[in-house]
């Protein structure tokens, strides 16, 4: 799947610098501009913007409308034509026109003078570079072809503005156990797909650890949580291999993940608290461990082009909120945007994972879970006060009183929040 999001440029003008929003969603132009309302009330301040090769009229409008409601677009940019020449001073006049189209002081904003600009301060560099989504000339392989947009894009946006951001590879694929698709650090050798971790390390291994700020990954698990497809280990192997093969450590972001209730082979959640429950779980253990921002596939269910298939991963099924928009919506009124971690109660010790916060209202929150089908007794240190509110994913409030600084609850799949 091809995707964009909205942001801002100008040649000379500085990006304003500030650390991006944690929770963000995927999205296609008309949906963003459709449920730009329902977004801002989540809290979502940040998408990334699918669709045709960009720019578009339908880019436009997506990203003037994010700039009337405060949602910052992140742009992926591609060019199947360029690509599939190896032809990178077209490649280059694709980029320029993006950073310049909507960058500071881009011809978008001279053109609606009445909008306050929001320009792009971030770009993805293609979508799943490393199956058919990328397609290079007879000869090349994806590694090399990717190699070469990355280089290019970088040094073209840096020219232009060295403060916009380049979020690299954007890989199908994220987490060290495979499920499906090629091998993780091998690869399909009659239609040449790499696998996610070979795709990085092979555009390491020619120079490319130069050419990007922000490593992005497409981490499903589906239909399994993401502790069972070992998230956390997966995360610092992405970081290992940056710190020794690159140059240096560079965040991460999730550029693509989700929970579908419907999807191809019966690789689907079971129902909409399953789905709530395991984004919320993938929200604290990537803000827990340093993820610094997880873009969430989807604003509305999918019939997938190439194979016609349905794809439900939506937040919204028409007008109505599924649970796991509630859930989000509840993360978010508690713990703020990007979520500030105080402490690690627990990392997953016997399944059980215990994060501190610091709290939005100024009262810091553990978000707490059990990786485990059946809910168990859990003893909670919560320090010297006479009581807690405990929410639930759907935002249900209960008061608990504090004995000798702890409380006892009922933890099970579905993480519960307590506000000290």
């Amino acid at each position: 799947m091809s995707f964009f999001c909205c942001i801002g440029y100008g040649e000379t003008s500085k990006v304003e610098s500030k650390k991006p929003g944690f929770f963000a969603l995927y999205t296609w132009g008309e949906e963003l501009v459709r449920y730009s309302d329902e977004i801002v009330k989540i809290g979502i301040k940040w998408v990334r913007l699918g669709g045709r090769q960009i720019p578009t009229k339908e880019h436009d409008e997506a990203i003037l409308e994010g700039a009337k409601k405060g949602i910052h677009c992140v742009p992926v940019i591609s060019d199947k034509e360029a690509a599939s020449k190896n032809d990178m001073k077209k490649w280059r006049e694709t980029v320029r026109s993006v950073i310049k189209r909507y960058g500071p002081n881009g011809s978008l904003w001279k053109e609606n003078p009445s909008v306050k600009a929001l320009p792009i301060e971030y770009v993805e560099i293609w979508n799943e570079p490393n199956i058919e989504f990328l397609e290079p000339p007879e000869g090349m392989l994806r590694d090399e072809l990717y190699f070469n947009l990355l280089k290019n894009a970088y040094e073209e946006i840096k020219f232009l503005n060295k403060d916009i951001k380049v979020v690299g590879f954007n890989t199908a694929g994220g987490v060290i156990i495979k499920d499906s698709g090629p091998p993780i650090d091998g690869m399909f050798q009659k239609l040449k797909y790499f696998g996610w971790l070979k795709m990085i390390k092979d555009v390491h291994k020619r120079g490319g650890g130069k050419f990007y700020d922000i490593l992005g990954v497409h981490p499903y698990t589906t239909p399994y949580p993401p502790e069972r497809r070992k998230l956390v280990e997966s995360i610092e192997v992405m970081r290992k291999e940056m710190r020794e093969k690159s140059d240096g450590e560079k965040p991460i972001w999730f550029t693509e993940v989700g929970y579908p209730l419907v999807y191809p082979n019966n690789r689907n959640v079971k129902n909409e608290d399953e789905q709530a429950d395991f984004l919320l779980r993938l929200f604290g253990l990537g803000t827990s461990h340093g993820i610094e921002q997880i873009q969430v596939m989807y604003i509305v269910d999918i019939i997938y082009g190439p194979d016609k298939s349905q794809r439900s991963f939506g937040f919204f099924d028409g007008n109505r909120w599924r649970k796991q928009a509630i859930a989000t919506k509840v993360m978010i009124d508690l713990l703020g945007d990007p979520p500030q971690l105080v402490s690690t109660i627990s990392d997953g010790n016997e399944k059980f994972y215990a994060y501190e916060f610091k709290g939005r209202s100024g009262k810091n929150v553990i978000m707490t879970w059990l990786d485990n089908d059946e809910p168990e007794e859990r003893g909670i240190n919560v320090g010297g006060i006479d009581s807690v509110t405990l929410v639930d994913k759907l935002g249900n409030k209960q008061t608990l009183s504090v004995k000798d600084g702890k409380i006892k609850i009922k933890i099970g799949g579905s993480p519960i929040f307590i506000e000290k």
